[in-house]
């Protein structure tokens, strides 16, 4: 799929006013400021997003002065980040909150946020997960050193995986990487140097 451009938040308003009920996705270019070219900001796609009740997704490089960004309806179900939830009050506050956004702000679960939240602020290892990673003495003692916050991240890591094989596999990269004494890239955790 090939990225729309916008040159302003304006366009980008205008195009969502137009498709947000009939589209199911859209991929965003951005220009970085260092390119000199005229581009929407992701702050402002993130607002207009927002008020008209689509989220954002995937980030994606595509070269030194541009990226790109997925942007979708939100589901019924989806999750709101604190973030997201923030900002949204704000739109709201402003007015600037078009009644699809509305609706896709009210139909929020906040408890289920709440849950998120706590799982992802506080992850717990199942025993079977800590069983496979004291087995490993070495990877182990490299867990236990890292600072709380670094183990917060490698546990959310393994924990937020839906699926058994993808936790499998992710237990894997942290085995791998703690053996190895080496620290996950928080934002490449799949990427091996």
């Amino acid at each position: 799929m090939e990225p729309t451009f916008f040159k302003a938040a304006r366009a980008f308003e205008q195009w969502l006013a137009a498709h947000h009920r009939t589209e199911t996705l859209l991929l965003v270019g951005f220009y970085t400021v260092a390119s000199g070219k005229p581009s929407i900001r992701f702050p402002q796609a993130l607002d207009a997003a927002l008020a008209y009740g689509w989220i954002d997704g995937l980030r994606h490089r595509v070269g030194a002065d541009v990226y790109t960004v997925r942007f979708t309806p939100r589901k019924k179900d989806s999750f709101w980040s604190a973030t997201n939830t923030k900002r949204a009050l704000e739109l709201i506050n402003e007015r600037r909150m078009k009644p699809a956004g509305l609706a896709a702000f009210e139909r929020r679960d906040e408890e289920r946020t709440r849950r998120v939240h706590a799982a992802r602020d506080n992850p717990v290892l199942d025993a079977a997960t800590l069983r496979a990673l004291k087995a490993d003495k070495k990877a182990y003692a490299y867990f236990q050193a890292l600072p709380p916050g670094m183990k917060r991240l490698y546990t959310f890591f393994i924990t937020s995986a839906k699926r058994d094989a993808t936790r499998a596999k992710r237990l894997a990269i942290v085995l791998e990487r703690c053996r190895a004494g080496k620290r996950i890239d928080p934002f490449h955790p799949f990427r091996r140097d």
